[in-house]
């Protein structure tokens, strides 16, 4: 679900440490192993808490292929098999009753939309509802979803024939002030989290289309459960994996990581190559009041 420009922000990490978070990142996973990737962290333990889908061009043809790659974010949890994990879905669906904990929406290497989904089968879980509309629809479904007391929790936009459509997971728990930023150039969305951080809300999901330039979208809650946090980007894959074992190392928990596509030369040939885009939250004392893998209900 990524665009093809070049962005960059960088919020300063607040300075002090902790113990280090339970975490296990995994960055440009091909469409063909990534069931096997998850299969193999659930055997340890640990499940996926972000699924970023995101298109890598190969080059500047304008008949280039399209490869889709995943960003994961696993943590160590105590019972895995209460966690299912869905790739490849064509209709959003999930069992009666368990609760859908993240959704993304994107486009598979042969240009068809697909879904994946975390589900949580058992606990005590917040309401939730799923949408997938025309994007141009899709503000009357929030209008009328936060009408009801519900939050936007996931959001992503995809092309489909030319038609943009916007996926979206909202529920209702105590997020306290929260805002939705949609269709953001990159100026915009780094000034967004300077804004939003100092105003006390949380980074809590991005997304970056494909095919739909300069439009970020962001999703900020005010968590009074997490110590800070701070976003870097335009990082290539060996920068994030220093990026991220130096925001484990100061107890910080990835939260955020999604890839997309910069132009750039090799031997002065025009090409296209992926960067990173990542977020770090500081969590409480108490991570499960309003954690990632779980957020009390109101």
């Amino acid at each position: 679900m990524k665009s093809l420009l070049f962005f960059c922000f960088c919020l300063l990490m607040p300075l002090f440490s902790q113990a280090a978070i339970d975490q296990i990142v995994v960055s440009e996973v091909s469409e063909s192993d990534v069931q096997s990737v998850i299969d193999a962290q659930k055997a340890n333990s640990y499940v996926p808490i972000w699924i970023d889908a995101f298109q890598h061009r190969t080059s500047v043809s304008s008949n280039a292929a399209l490869r889709t790659y995943f960003n994961l974010i696993f943590e160590k949890v105590s019972n895995p098999d209460d966690y299912k994990v869905q790739i490849a879905n064509q209709l959003i669906v999930y069992p009666a009753g368990e609760y859908l904990q993240f959704l993304e929406s994107y486009i598979n290497g042969n240009g068809q939309l697909r879904f994946a989904l975390i589900i949580k089968a058992t606990g005590s879980n917040p309401v939730f509802d799923a949408v997938h509309v025309k994007s141009d629809d899709f503000q009357a479904t929030f209008n009328n979803l936060s009408a009801q007391g519900y939050h936007l929790k996931n959001r992503s936009v995809v092309n489909v024939s030319g038609t943009n459509y916007t996926t979206g997971l909202f529920e209702k728990s105590n997020v306290g002030s929260w805002l939705s930023k949609p269709k953001l150039t990159a100026a915009q969305a780094t000034n967004e989290m300077v804004a939003n951080q100092g105003a006390g809300r949380t980074l809590v999901h991005m997304d970056i289309p494909t095919n739909v330039p300069e439009k970020y979208n962001l999703i900020f809650h005010q968590l009074p459960t997490n110590s800070g946090w701070y976003a870097q980007s335009n990082l290539t894959k060996a920068q994030l994996a220093v990026a991220v074992t130096n925001a484990k190392n100061n107890g910080y928990r990835t939260t955020i990581v999604c890839g997309y596509d910069v132009s750039t030369s090799v031997n002065g040939n025009e090409t296209y190559a992926i960067r990173y885009a990542v977020t770090f939250v500081k969590p409480s004392s108490d991570p499960t009041e309003g954690g990632i893998l779980g957020r009390k209900g109101k």
